[in-house]
């Protein structure tokens, strides 16, 4: 039988902060939990992306509606479907008003955490950098938020693919805190950031 959906908090306008301490500590859970990060997406057993990595956190912000999801199927099959418009309050972000999209998102690339087809823990990190791990960038890149997508990484100007995101940009880093990051960052500053550090 189908679960009744759920009502959802709805985020007000002052509420990006408090929603990103929330976004940053179901990280640092869930790599209590699992001892790494989630992964860009969920897949199926052939590779084929089917759900975001927002459905992974899940597990840890909100394992009820985790429990929902049908993850042997697409974002966009009929059940999932759904479950769209119970988009978590915490992934609200800054303009972004059409229901279950969100501007939170994960940098693509092979050398970011989340982004990359690989996992990582905190042990293949450097302890002497925090890496960023999900960014609040420009409402106009909002995107559905099982849809398995993110910013492509472009190494040269790791700034541009944030879009339109005001004087200070938000950030989740690997220790579980909030980051804010002045626009005016050097773009080799942020790439070190980004950019996976290796452990020596």
């Amino acid at each position: 039988d189908a679960v009744p959906a759920r009502p959802r908090p709805v985020a007000r306008p002052g509420d990006a902060k408090n929603n990103l301490k929330q976004i940053a500590l179901a990280f640092h859970n869930f790599h209590d939990t699992y001892n790494r990060f989630p992964q860009r997406t969920v897949n199926d057993k052939n590779g084929k992306p089917l759900l975001s990595w927002r459905v992974h956190l899940l597990q840890v912000l909100d394992p009820d509606l985790y429990i929902r999801f049908h993850m042997d199927e697409p974002w966009d099959s009929p059940h999932n479907r759904t479950l769209i418009s119970e988009m978590p309050a915490a992934f609200r972000t800054p303009g972004v008003n059409e229901p279950g999209k969100t501007s939170l998102h994960v940098f693509l690339g092979p050398n970011t955490i989340c982004g990359a087809d690989d996992t990582y823990s905190a042990d293949d990190l450097s302890a002497t950098v925090q890496n960023l791990l999900a960014f609040v960038a420009g409402p106009e890149t909002a995107e559905i938020w099982t849809k398995p997508a993110g910013l492509k990484y472009d190494a040269a100007d790791p700034i541009k693919s944030l879009g339109q995101f005001g004087e200070t940009l938000q950030a989740v880093g690997t220790n579980g805190n909030v980051v804010q990051l002045e626009r005016t960052i050097d773009p080799s500053e942020l790439r070190g950031l980004i950019e996976r550090q290796q452990t020596d």
